[in-house]
């Protein structure tokens, strides 16, 4: 993905995760601290934006999971060098990258 991103010159994408298997702690964790860091650095100067496109139960598990929850919190906070954001439409999804 961050090689087609880096390709196409795009720092905004849309994933859609609505039919992935639930997410565990240690692959939130993966992304949050291994891929992240690597995309930010592969984008830079611009800033990556990330919007997740997932169903409402696994939308509702990132957000109450106390395994998942920190972890998601913590992405989801404006403190980095990339932005990341949840959606349960993709319509939203999409607004909020052309914003």
């Amino acid at each position: 993905m961050l090689r087609a991103a880096q390709f196409y010159g795009t720092t905004h994408l849309l994933l859609d995760i609505r039919r992935r298997d639930t997410s565990s702690p240690e692959a939130a964790t993966w992304i949050t601290e291994v891929w992240l860091p690597e995309a930010v650095e592969a984008m830079e100067p611009a800033r990556l934006r990330i919007a997740y496109f997932m169903s409402a139960t696994r939308d509702q598990l990132m957000r109450t999971s106390p395994a998942l929850q920190p972890i998601v919190r913590d992405a989801i906070a404006r403190v980095h060098s990339y932005e990341i954001a949840l959606f349960r439409d993709e319509g939203e999804a999409v607004r909020w990258l052309a914003a």
